[in-house]
């Protein structure tokens, strides 16, 4: 039994405060990891949640983090330079990854890692961010709802 449900790496950039703040409302185990343990501090000050610093180039450390958590979310890049880690470690925890990239080399290189993965029994899902999957289940919904239509055009806004 992993001791936390979720890592949440990155957890003090942008995306990752976002995803911290939601999981406050939850009742899940986190836990805070990145680079920056100064900034972590911080954050777990203000959460409540532990935290760990951990060097991407370390990787008996991070398999030794990865070890502790159930699902990993990667909210650390640029994604070109973490995710090859980062899912190296995730597939010899047997650790679930899911990133919120949104690069298409990122997505090819994490494919490479397919079969490894179903071996290991685990999850790798890249693009977990707005940008990718949500937006592509609305146009599939849609285009199922509406199989005539041949044109799509898809707008954000925070009203």
């Amino acid at each position: 039994m992993k001791k936390y449900q979720i890592i949440i790496y990155g957890s003090y950039g942008y995306t990752g405060e976002l995803i911290v703040d939601e999981s406050l409302s939850k009742k899940t185990t986190i836990l805070l990891a990145g680079r920056n343990e100064k900034r972590l501090k911080i954050q777990s000050e203000k959460t409540g949640y532990p935290y760990k610093a951990i060097d991407l180039n370390n990787h008996e450390a991070l398999v030794e983090l990865l070890n502790e958590g159930e699902v990993l979310i990667n909210a650390a890049g640029p994604f070109i330079n973490t995710a090859p880690q980062m899912v190296e470690a995730c597939i010899e925890a047997k650790t679930h990854y899911l990133d919120i990239n949104g690069d298409i080399k990122v997505f090819e290189i994490i494919k490479t890692y397919d079969e490894k993965a179903k071996l290991a029994g685990i999850m790798l899902m890249s693009g977990t961010g707005f940008d990718v999957v949500p937006t592509d289940c609305v146009v599939l919904k849609l285009k199922n709802k509406m199989p005539d239509a041949s044109h799509l055009k898809i707008a954000f806004t925070n009203i």
